[in-house]
């Protein structure tokens, strides 16, 4: 990848800001300061100013300006084409301006026919109701050593809440987020750490919130960081002063006043149904969800009527149908909102833009609607924060069903040093969702395949021993299970002095080592998860067992674990239970004892079995 050096880094700022300054795009700033942070970096932002007025019926109009400056081919790449998130059907964008300033002085403005829409790519699979668009510019003429400013502004017709992060993947040397409101409007706000604000009167009629940051290094991102709105540097902030606000703004759209969904009438399918799992289980059958968020639709939902007559619809739509058919058979329920990329809302300001989707609260459990995979009474959001729209509270999502992997392996050694016996392998939960995903329509070439993968997780040379048992695919209320004899085509124990047997791995993701290594950023697991093993070797009475796997326990904020190892005569029996609990770990101690615990797991010693024979 092509780079400037340090000190052609340095000359093409000093000529970016004596381009700039006149037109009052950024003060006096040091050379020096500016190697620092350019240091490494492909682009750096030179200027970013937001400006929200806010009006008194929650509307408001942003205005916004942006510099940067372009160094390495890469950042050409990453900031060439500017993409302007917005939804068409409230909202509006108009770009102001849009230049290229080349390092000789030239200007070069992009033309009409470089600035156009397209769909949103995240919503491309739920066209029929997306609205949410991207409004690009595509900067003429960018090369490294070039700067790009735009100036364009945003109108939104419905409340004010915005998300602003302060800090950047590319360096930051000024950004300022000013929001402009009427005096008396609350503006609640959350995050920003180590940043204050400053509130400034304009007039007796309106107030002006400001944040102001200089200098921000560039962020180097890592897996598994949790999302924008849960890092540091990041403002989350609304004119809904509490969650029940929040549940008014949505009770106006989706019950229309009236608190509860429109009653449809109960189709002749599910007439004789009264439990709510047996509901939920013959309505997914018919119905086909568009997993959308529902701020990238217009807002307007279906009528339950009409989503049984289409036969499909978003999750909020289906859920609104779901819970009226509920309710015309004389069943209780909620509807709950909550957010689909797993931010930790509890503590952020009430921002209605947070929850984008819908699950079904009946008789102590939740139903979801994202997927038609899905056992009732687990959604796959247990744990996480959802707003009750009815009683305007956040409450934790519960469920009756947990996601699970158990592993259960019999293994007999005979005298010979071969071995024989049964692997099987139960998934509950999401993990059960994506197994019949992935089973529900294999071919027989295909299910062999699968089957070989399967006993490869018992040794490379096991091979199938009877009939490949699939279970559980079609029935939702069932755990899928997958289950086969095998034998192994080789001695597991052979005439050498030691021999070693692997048991089976953790489900654990196998990269947590590396993405824990030297770890500076936060780190998120977004659900609970448990894996579990019961394995038990049987082996002759001329063999003797000198290593066994120590038994140990723990409990970390996000992981905790027990092993459990008995050595009897002839047998031995493991038990390993290993749970993932949703949680943001912080760098430093945290992110260290987390790494530390699964590379325990990981180790060798934690993973095998060494047999000797008796002489």
């Amino acid at each position: 990848m092509y780079r400037t050096g340090r000190s052609l880094r340095g000359i093409l700022f000093a000529v970016i800001l004596a381009l700039l300054a006149p037109a009052g795009a950024v003060g006096s700033v040091q050379t020096e300061r500016a190697e620092g942070l350019f240091r490494d970096a492909d682009a750096v932002t030179v200027l970013a100013e937001k400006y929200y007025r806010v009006e008194e019926d929650g509307s408001y109009e942003l205005r916004c300006r942006l510099v940067t400056e372009i160094l390495t081919y890469r950042g050409k790449k990453e900031h060439a084409d500017l993409k302007i998130a917005y939804n068409n059907a409230w909202q509006s964008v108009e770009i102001l301006k849009a230049v290229t300033h080349r390092p000789d002085g030239e200007k070069v403005s992009a033309m009409a026919e470089e600035i156009h829409d397209i769909q949103s790519p995240g919503t491309a699979r739920s066209s029929i109701y997306s609205r949410a668009r991207q409004r690009v510019v595509n900067f003429p003429a960018v090369t490294p050593g070039c700067t790009i400013e735009v100036e364009f502004t945003v109108h939104s017709s419905i409340g004010f809440w915005a998300i602003e992060s302060l800090a950047a993947s590319d360096p930051v040397l000024k950004k300022k987020v000013e929001v402009d409101l009427p005096a008396g409007m609350p503006l609640v706000f959350s995050g920003a750490e180590g940043v204050s604000h400053t509130t400034v009167g304009h007039g007796k009629h309106r107030t002006i919130y400001c944040w102001e940051v200089l200098d921000v290094p560039g962020r180097v991102p890592e897996g598994m960081e949790p999302p924008a709105e849960n890092r540091p540097m990041c403002i989350t902030m609304s004119t809904y002063r509490s969650w029940d606000d929040a549940a008014a703004f949505f009770r106006s759209i989706l019950l229309k006043g009236t608190g509860t969904p429109e009653r449809p009438v109960v189709p002749g399918w599910l007439e004789r149904l009264a439990d709510p799992g047996d509901i939920y289980i013959s309505f997914m059958e018919r119905m086909r969800p568009y997993s959308i968020g529902f701020f990238s639709t217009d807002l307007v939902p279906q009528s339950p009527a009409e989503t049984l007559e289409k036969g499909y619809g978003t999750t909020v739509d289906l859920a609104l149908c779901f819970s009226a058919i509920l309710a015309e058979k004389g069943l209780s329920s909620r509807l709950l909102l909550l957010n689909r990329r797993g931010i930790f809302i509890g503590d952020l300001s009430p921002c209605p833009g947070f929850l984008d989707t819908a699950v079904v609260s009946c008789r102590g459990a939740c139903y979801a609607f994202y997927s038609r995979d899905l056992p009732p009474g687990f959604s796959g959001f247990e744990g996480r924060y959802a707003l009750d729209i009815s009683g305007g509270r956040l409450e934790k999502v519960i469920g009756t069903r947990r996601s699970r992997r158990k592993s259960i392996l019999s293994m007999k050694i005979d005298g010979r040093g071969m071995a024989a016996g049964r692997f099987t392998v139960l998934s509950d939960g999401s993990a059960a969702a994506g197994r019949r995903k992935q089973l529900r329509f294999l071919s027989p070439m295909e299910l062999r395949i699968r089957r070989d993968r399967f006993l490869n997780a018992v040794d490379p040379f096991a091979r199938a021993a009877g009939p490949f048992l699939v279970a559980g695919v079609d029935d939702l209320r069932a755990c899928v299970e997958l289950s086969c004899g095998f034998t192994v085509s080789r001695p597991v124990a052979g005439e050498e002095d030691y021999s070693v047997l692997n048991i089976l791995p953790t489900g654990l993701p196998g990269n947590y080592k590396d993405i824990l290594r030297g770890r500076r950023n936060r780190l998120m697991i977004s659900h609970d998860f448990s894996d579990i093993l019961e394995e038990k070797i049987t082996f002759p009475d001329n063999f003797d067992v000198v290593f066994l796997p120590p038994s140990g326990a723990g409990d970390l904020k996000c992981l905790s674990w027990n092993i459990e190892t008995e050595f009897g005569r002839s047998h031995i029996t493991i038990r390993r239970v290993i749970r993932l609990k949703r949680g943001i770990l912080e760098p430093g101690r945290e992110c260290s004892l987390f790494r530390q615990a699964v590379s325990g797991l990981f180790s060798p010693g934690s993973g095998r079995v060494i047999f000797r024979r008796s002489m």
